[in-house]
């Protein structure tokens, strides 16, 4: 009951207040500024970055006030009077925009608060390093397959702000059943959980924890601790904590979190006994979903999904699907049908023999690592597996131990091409100097040219894109057409 009343002082005050300050001007301060301005409040943005030209040309037509650049410091320095302020997630918690807003005894309100506050409990919301965008996407669609409504929100799906218009405008209070769907499907980042007081879904999903965004969160202790939010707000009585019992960090997890434990995972001989779980068979591609008097079995041969981690993947999705009420035929329907998402695992074409897949996404070593071992028992020739781009802060030593296997092939590229191949030294893998390039194109030619019927040529970096990319998708959509170019014979590096 403190916990419903404090979410419910919250909406209170966001209501009450005619002004907010929204810190960064990208998806989501971009998509929350235009929600409060139409909804009637007064709305000023502030971002260190220029603003995009059409960005400036929308807030001039809604009124909304931004400031970019030196600007920023000029209009904190007038010390306005602001109802609350909400801050984009990619701005660090730390930085000095932040402090001097606090500074001025503003209330900062998260993202997920607000739609917590505004919308209602959502049905699902999942967390990890890697996999969070295939497994929403599955999620979702198994459940409108099973004729619910469902909705997609956060980075794979709508803005998350899109859905806080419709509440801004109402005016009835939290315990309305009018508030919100029962199933949206939200994809939720570290960044986002990091500052959260109330958020809390009826189905929270944690997928697994590798070393990613240490910039940001400093160590692996502290990356855990904003994961584990996740669940800190759930009841024990009412919701789920559908966790990897696969995840080193399992306990970690099972420990901290408050809802009720649902495990998920690899089958194993200590598990065929558990009363509630989803587990993946490995043996026979079989996963059994079980909860109270419930068992369902769905066959996984079918999958046109590529890697065992996608396995688990759809272990994951079948458990959070089912315990939201989806039907077993629109679950089956989707595991034949789903197919990869662009970017991750996803098989670009055959040239004479050769396969060539896009995983632009594997932004960290940790999915690089999945992505091999997803497909290296596979494949008939030489992996060719190209990494780099702008390495992030992490160990390298569980893809190097990966690489000893004589398959592969590693091509590094890009502006942390060097420092790569150094990384890989370290732990004994040793990168000729031929097979470092400065470019994605020049590791493609090599590849491209090098290949024989049966090999693969992978494009898993390891690495953001930053260093020559707006984007991961922006690479994978040039690795895309580089493999376009060869099938066409027009690729000449």
């Amino acid at each position: 009951m403190a916990h419903r009343g404090a979410v419910s002082k919250l909406e209170r005050h966001v209501r009450d207040s005619k002004s907010l300050l929204v810190l960064g001007a990208g998806k989501t301060g971009h998509g929350l500024a235009l929600v409060f301005s139409k909804a009637g409040r007064t709305v000023t943005v502030l971002d260190e970055n220029k603003l995009p030209e059409d960005y400036g040309l929308e807030f001039l037509e809604n009124d909304i006030v931004y400031y970019e650049e030196q600007a920023v410091d000029d209009f904190l320095e007038t010390k306005p009077d602001l109802g609350f302020a909400v801050k984009s997630p990619g701005i660090s918690p730390d930085s000095e925009v932040v402090k001097k807003t606090r500074s001025l005894g503003v209330k900062f309100v998260s993202e997920l608060d607000l739609l917590y506050a505004l919308s209602g409990k959502p049905s699902v919301a999942v967390t990890g390093t890697n996999g969070k965008t295939t497994v929403c996407s599955l999620i979702n669609q198994m459940l409108v397959y099973s004729g619910l409504k469902s909705k997609l929100l956060g980075n794979v799906g709508r803005p998350m702000a899109s859905i806080l218009l419709g509440p801004l405008l109402d005016e009835q209070s939290l315990e309305s059943e009018l508030r919100g769907e029962p199933r949206d499907v939200f994809e939720v980042s570290s960044y986002q959980l990091e500052e959260i007081e109330f958020f809390a879904p009826k189905i929270g999903v944690w997928l697994n924890l590798n070393h990613d965004h240490l910039e940001r969160h400093g160590d692996m202790d502290s990356y855990f601790e904003a994961k584990a939010r996740l669940f800190s707000n759930q009841s024990a009585k009412h919701d789920w904590a559908v966790l990897n019992i696969d995840d080193p960090y399992f306990s970690r997890f099972e420990k901290a979190a408050k809802g009720a434990i649902f495990p998920f995972g690899t089958l194993t001989e200590s598990l065929k006994n558990s009363p509630h779980g989803c587990f993946y068979d490995q043996n026979t591609e079989q996963v059994t979903f079980l909860a109270g008097n419930i068992a369902a079995r769905f066959d996984l041969t079918k999958t046109p999904l590529i890697g065992s981690h996608n396995r688990v993947n759809l272990t994951a999705a079948i458990a959070a699907s089912m315990l939201s009420g989806a039907s077993v035929g629109a679950i089956e329907f989707v595991i034949e049908r789903f197919c990869p998402l662009p970017h991750r695992m996803e098989l670009v074409r055959v040239i004479d023999g050769v396969k060539y897949i896009n995983d632009s996404k594997a932004t960290n070593v940790a999915s690089a690592v999945a992505g091999v071992k997803s497909i290296l028992e596979d494949v008939e020739g030489q992996l060719f597996l190209l990494l780099g781009g702008q390495a992030k802060k992490g160990e390298w030593e569980e893809i190097a131990e990966v690489m000893r296997n004589e398959k592969i092939i590693p091509v590094c590229f890009g502006a942390s091409s060097e420092q790569v191949a150094s990384e890989l030294l370290q732990f004994g893998t040793e990168v000729p100097p031929e097979q470092i390039h400065s470019s994605l194109s020049d590791a493609f030619y090599q590849s491209f040219a090098a290949s024989k019927e049966g090999d693969v040529v992978l494009l898993s970096p390891g690495c953001a894109s930053f260093d020559a990319y707006s984007s991961f998708e922006d690479r994978g959509d040039d690795f895309s057409s580089m493999v376009d170019r060869a099938s066409a014979g027009l690729f000449s590096g």
